[in-house]
């Protein structure tokens, strides 16, 4: 949306890039300002109204949801995010039609400010198929490959979705740490570590320092230590990228030796209200499991806390 797709913080940069460069860190500064909508203090306020309290576990799929709410809000401030969606897919399952309705709509929202004189209006069409692709959509995936660990038979898939020119990265980790993927070597994959430490930025100021906002040396961990539960990101930004994303990760989301079964994720033609979706997975308490695991010794007695995992859909 912001930058090419072959921009490279190493070469020259336009004035134009560079202060597109400065908005987008800002907008993630670590301040509790509506010109810093991602900033962990937002993050945060959006978690509590999906049942998070500061310092709960915040699973990849929580994640997503609370991505795609700070997005709406930052709308109303941020009118450089009016042209950007964020779309979360619902069990496992990507409904075409419900990007193409949030990107092809012929209104935009348009927010008038005031004590007394709110309003939002927005205008949805909804023959999305004849209409202008108006809007870029960030595609968020959550997704879990295995059980206690990564099913091996997802890496090659994992490879094929990182190699993509429109995948953004991977929200995950591995047990007990959270992780960014962002790329493979050999039977490695390569991470930024968000709790590596830096020179705090006041990123309030006009020419803040940018340089710590860059790794010179990302780090890799094995595929096989990824943890099962993650998010995969995609960004398309014109109605032929999106297209174009479809059919080649169609290709990609299935174990190689296992291509009629067991996908990554599937694609839906239609929309998630055809499938009876609810519009928020968080108020389907009725169809979630929970799985707990209790450490036990010799015994039988349980020798430390018990762990929660990410909830899982009951189909």
């Amino acid at each position: 949306m912001f930058m090419v797709l072959d921009w490279n913080v190493f070469r020259e940069q336009s004035r134009e890039h560079d202060t597109y460069r400065r908005q987008i860190i800002r907008w993630f500064g670590d301040f509790p300002s509506e010109n810093s909508p991602f900033s962990i203090h937002r993050l945060v306020e959006a978690g509590k109204s999906h049942g998070k309290q500061p310092g709960d576990w915040y699973g990849p799929s929580s994640v997503a949801f609370i991505l795609r709410e700070s997005m709406q809000k930052a709308i109303e401030t941020q009118p450089l995010l009016e042209n950007v969606v964020v779309y979360v897919a619902q069990d496992c399952t990507v409904y075409k039609k419900d990007i193409h309705e949030m990107c092809c709509a012929r209104g935009r929202s348009t927010t008038k400010f005031g004590s007394s004189s709110d309003s939002t209006e927005t205008v949805v069409d909804t023959q999305t198929e004849e209409e202008e692709w108006k809007r870029a959509a960030i595609i968020l995936v959550p997704v879990r490959l295995g059980g206690e660990e990564l099913n091996p038979v997802y890496i090659p898939c994992i490879k094929s979705l990182l190699a993509q020119d429109g995948c953004i990265g991977i929200i995950g980790g591995k047990p007990k740490t959270s992780l960014y993927f962002v790329g493979w070597q050999d039977d490695k994959v390569i991470y930024l570590d968000p709790h590596y430490c830096q020179d705090a930025i006041d990123t309030r100021e006009r020419n803040f320092p940018i340089q710590t906002f860059h790794c010179l040396s990302p780090r890799k961990i094995s595929l096989t230590k990824m943890d099962p539960s993650c998010t995969i990101g995609f960004y398309c930004k014109t109605r032929a990228e999106f297209n174009s994303f479809v059919k080649q990760t169609e290709e990609m989301i299935s174990p190689p030796k296992q291509k009629l079964s067991y996908p990554m994720f599937v694609f839906n033609e239609g929309n998630s209200t055809d499938a009876n979706i609810e519009s928020d997975s968080f108020e389907k308490e009725d169809c979630l499991l929970r799985v707990k695991h209790y450490k036990m010794d010799q015994y039988g007695r349980i020798r430390s806390g018990t762990e929660e995992t990410e909830e899982f859909v009951v189909l």
